[in-house]
């Protein structure tokens, strides 16, 4: 009903059907406002196929949260669970239940999305010789703020000179490049860092940064120290990026450092997931 809708007030079609998917745990701290980024902020609502949210087994009330948000949305939201954790799985899962969508934006369920992202988006994918797009980095609810401007400048830096965004930049790319591609790999650590290289060795393409910024939530950065992070962030992206030190070591290395619950650390270890 709403894509009929939406054809009848409309006079051209949209260029592109983006479906967002986003990936939540225990995001009852920021799920509403990323929720609302994806209603609001979208120049032309009828871009926006859907959006499907995928939680994976949150202790907080981050679903009830997001059930009112799909109660008064003029656009529509899906909540499913996964059956397996992990963004990776999540992502994948969301997909089956996706509609018809020529786009599939990939978004972390505490990063908000920016002013007319759904232009940007359609903008960025129809530029030439373009495989994929993501987002700027940007901070929000940061203690230090200058320090955090002065590393998503530098982070932005990196993206665009690599070819290399990280996941909480939102990850946008046209459906028939990810079915090609087989989805995001089965591994629970670095899966956005992964999908990324793959979609540059198969499609041969650029990888483009927008200008444009999301606003990704500073906790990891205020609750473990701004410099530790970015450092262990580079060194681990090193060590991955050139195969320095086996991916089940590094997973074990990050989820020590920040801290994951025993249940996916056990998964990780049982199912050999790297």
């Amino acid at each position: 009903m709403k894509r009929l809708q939406c054809l009848a007030n409309s006079h051209s079609l949209p260029v592109v059907h983006i479906s967002v998917i986003v990936a939540a745990l225990n995001e009852a701290a920021n799920i509403s406002q990323v929720l609302q980024s994806v209603i609001n902020e979208a120049k032309d609502p009828c871009a926006i196929n859907e959006v499907v949210l995928v939680d994976a087994g949150s202790r907080d009330n981050t679903v009830d949260l997001a059930k009112k948000m799909a109660s008064k949305s003029k656009v529509p939201i899906r909540i499913i669970s996964s059956p397996e954790r992990g963004r990776a799985f999540q992502f994948n899962w969301g997909v089956r239940y996706a509609a018809s969508s020529n786009v599939f934006l990939f978004l972390h369920g505490d990063t908000i999305l920016p002013k007319h992202y759904d232009e940007t988006v359609r903008d960025t994918l129809l530029k030439p010789n373009t495989v994929a797009g993501a987002f700027s980095l940007g901070f929000r609810n940061s203690e230090r703020k200058l320090a955090l401007t002065f590393i998503a400048f530098f982070a932005n830096v990196r993206s665009k000179l690599f070819q290399l965004p990280f996941g909480d930049q939102g990850l946008f790319l046209f459906s028939t490049k990810f079915h090609k591609l087989g989805g995001f790999p089965r591994q629970l650590f670095m899966e956005d860092v992964e999908i990324i290289s793959r979609l540059k060795r198969l499609h041969q393409g650029r990888i483009r940064i927008a200008p444009v910024k999301v606003w990704t939530d500073a906790r990891r950065w205020n609750s473990v120290g701004i410099w530790k992070t970015t450092l262990l962030n580079q060194f681990l992206l090193f060590c991955y990026y050139f195969r320095l030190v086996r991916l089940d070591k590094l997973a074990l290395w990050y989820h020590q450092l920040y801290t994951v619950d025993d249940r996916l650390r056990n998964e990780m270890v049982s199912n050999k997931l790297f």
